[in-house]
C-alpha cells in the first residue's frame, strides 16, 4: 500500500514523488523568471545590485521570458512523463545554469539567486533518470 502511494499514475506512466517535488520548484523557478521579466519590462525595476545598460537589461529581460517560459513547457513534458520534457527540463536547467553564472560574474552578483533552485535540483532530476528511463523501455 505504501508503495502505491510513491507514485502517481498519470495516463500509464508514472511520476516519482521525488519527479513531481523537482517539477513544482522548477515550475516555480521558471513562474519566477515571468514575474522579473514583468518587474524589468514594465515596472522597470529587476532587483539588480547594479544596473547595467539599457541594451544589456533588455538583453536579461529576453533571457528571462524564454527561460521561463520554455521551462513551464518542459516541467509541463516532465509532469506528463514525457521523455522529451525529462531532457527539456535538464537542459534548461543548465542553460539557466549558465545564464546566471555569466550574468552574476559580468553584471550584478544578485543574478546569482538565479543558481540555487537548478543546482540544487538538477542532480535530483539526473538521479531519477534510471526510474524515468525504464518506463520507456519497450
Amino acid at each position: 500500500m505504501v508503495s502505491q502511494q510513491i507514485f502517481q499514475t498519470i495516463g500509464s506512466m508514472k511520476i516519482t514523488r521525488t519527479v513531481l517535488v523537482v517539477a513544482v520548484a522548477l515550475m516555480l523557478e521558471s513562474v519566477l523568471r515571468i514575474v522579473f521579466f514583468y518587474m524589468g519590462a514594465v515596472q522597470g525595476n529587476q532587483l539588480l545590485s547594479n544596473p547595467p545598460s539599457t541594451g544589456v537589461m533588455n538583453a536579461i529581460l529576453a533571457i528571462d521570458l524564454a527561460l521561463g517560459l520554455a521551462g513551464l513547457i518542459a516541467v509541463a513534458g516532465l509532469v506528463r512523463t514525457t521523455l522529451w520534457g525529462y531532457w527539456a527540463t535538464i537542459l534548461i536547467s543548465i542553460v539557466t545554469i549558465a545564464f546566471d553564472a555569466v550574468f552574476g560574474v559580468a553584471v550584478s552578483f544578485t543574478a546569482f539567486a538565479g543558481l540555487v533552485l537548478p543546482v540544487a535540483l538538477l542532480p535530483i532530476l539526473l538521479s531519477a533518470r534510471t526510474g524515468y528511463m525504464h518506463q520507456y523501455r519497450v
